[in-house]
């Protein structure tokens, strides 16, 4: 069947494992959780982390703070929202979980509708963050080290955000995913013929000033995804 690609009002948005799709972005930690979703795909590459970026108003300044209050997670079905549900669980924070499209939770908060804003993406811009607002830090306890990275959001990165020192977080690899293809079919020679593409592709993208420039510099053909890789034929 043929491919498609669903746009996103924040960035790269990976989709659920459940998706009907022939190739998708997705989370790391999505196949970590579910393991019967993983069995239905075969990564083609690691391409680049995902930070977590946890906007509030108010006095919250770490993610414990916002036991108990209301947060929006993303989209209704996306990765994002069952990534950022999952970090919320696994750290052992209860709050009241909303699901919204970024740029429609940010009016939420701005409207004093919700406590917080989680996005999970590449480098946003969070330009359409309401005045006043700030990042929560998250740790990084051991239950989040089996699928999370440690990172940092930095004042270059985020200006209007972060004031001082860098906010700790954790971040997600993206992965790209495929369905595995019957053997000498032309699904399989499509894939081969991504696959083979997808180095020089990064590093056209890596010499482009973008905000993704750094990402694409350090995407990670070799890494391990914790699926089975997709195997070309010859």
């Amino acid at each position: 069947s043929a491919s498609s690609l669903a746009p996103s009002g924040v960035s790269l948005e990976p989709v659920d494992p459940r998706a009907e799709a022939d190739v998708a972005l997705m989370h790391g930690d999505a196949f970590r959780a579910d393991a019967a979703s993983a069995s239905g795909w075969v990564a083609l590459a690691r391409l680049f982390d995902c930070e977590a970026h946890v906007v509030t108003i108010g006095p919250a300044r770490a993610i414990g703070d916002l036991s108990g209050k209301r947060v929006d997670v993303g989209a209704a079905g996306s990765a994002g929202a069952a990534t950022a549900r999952r970090i919320f669980a696994l750290i052992g924070v209860a709050a009241t979980f909303h699901e919204a499209s970024a740029e429609e939770s940010m009016r939420r908060l701005a409207r004093g509708e919700t406590d917080a804003v989680v996005v999970i993406a590449p480098r946003p811009t969070l330009a359409s963050a309401p005045k006043g607002s700030s990042l929560v830090s998250i740790p990084y306890p051991a239950a989040l080290r089996d699928a999370f990275l440690p990172a940092e959001l930095t004042q270059a990165d985020l200006p209007q955000l972060v004031a001082g020192q860098p906010i700790d977080t954790v971040s997600i690899p993206a992965l790209l995913v495929a369905r595995p293809p019957a053997a000498d079919s032309e699904r399989q020679r499509k894939l081969e013929r991504l696959a083979e593409a997808l180095p020089a592709a990064a590093t056209r993208l890596g010499g482009q000033p973008t905000r993704l420039q750094s990402k694409w510099q350090h995407a990670n053909f070799a890494a391990r995804t914790g699926l089975p890789a997709f195997a070309p034929a010859r």
